[in-house]
C-alpha cells in the first residue's frame, strides 16, 4: 500500500498540531506549578529544601486560622563572613532574626514563590551563631525555603 503525499502531509499536520498543543499544556502546567501563587505547589529549587509545618491538609470545611511557626538552625563559624546573603522564599510571610536581632527584610513580595534576598553579613559573628525565619500562612502549612551563601574574609 502507497500512501500519498497529501495523507503524508495531513499526518505531519496533525503530529505537529499535537506537538504544540502537548507543549501549551507543558508552558501552563509550569506557569502554575512555578510561578502563580494561587496553587499551593512548593517547586523545587537548587540550593536547599523546603521545610514544611507538620500539619496534615483538611478538607473538612472548617474556616481557616493562620498558623504561624519558626524555622531556626544554629552553628559555629571559626570566622565572620565579609559578606553573607539570605535567600528564602517563605509561604506565605517571614520575619527574619539572625542571633536575636530582627533583620528590616524587603516587604514581602505578592508572590511568594519569589525569592527574596537579604545582606546579612554583618550580623553574623565568629562563634555561634543562630537564624531564627518565622513563617505564617493563612491558607496552608507554614513553608520555608532558605539558603545562606556566605564569603570568607
Amino acid at each position: 500500500m502507497v500512501s500519498s503525499p497529501a495523507i503524508n502531509n495531513r499526518r505531519r499536520a496533525i503530529a505537529v498540531a499535537i506537538a504544540l498543543v502537548g507543549l501549551g499544556v507543558a508552558s501552563w502546567f509550569y506557569r502554575l506549578c512555578w510561578i502563580d501563587p494561587a496553587i499551593r505547589f512548593l517547586a523545587p529549587y537548587r540550593g536547599a529544601d523546603w521545610i514544611v509545618f507538620p500539619k496534615p491538609a483538611t478538607f473538612d470545611g472548617r474556616p481557616q486560622i493562620e498558623l504561624t511557626t519558626t524555622f531556626r538552625t544554629r552553628w559555629t563559624m571559626a570566622e565572620a563572613p565579609r559578606d553573607a546573603v539570605l535567600e528564602y522564599r517563605a509561604a506565605e510571610h517571614a520575619k527574619i532574626r539572625i542571633n536575636r536581632q530582627e533583620i528590616a527584610a524587603p516587604a514581602t513580595p505578592q508572590n511568594w514563590k519569589a525569592a527574596v534576598q537579604v545582606e546579612v553579613g554583618e550580623r553574623l559573628q565568629a562563634g555561634e551563631n543562630e537564624i531564627a525565619i518565622t513563617v505564617a500562612n493563612g491558607r496552608a502549612p507554614p513553608a520555608l525555603w532558605a539558603k545562606l551563601d556566605r564569603s570568607r574574609r
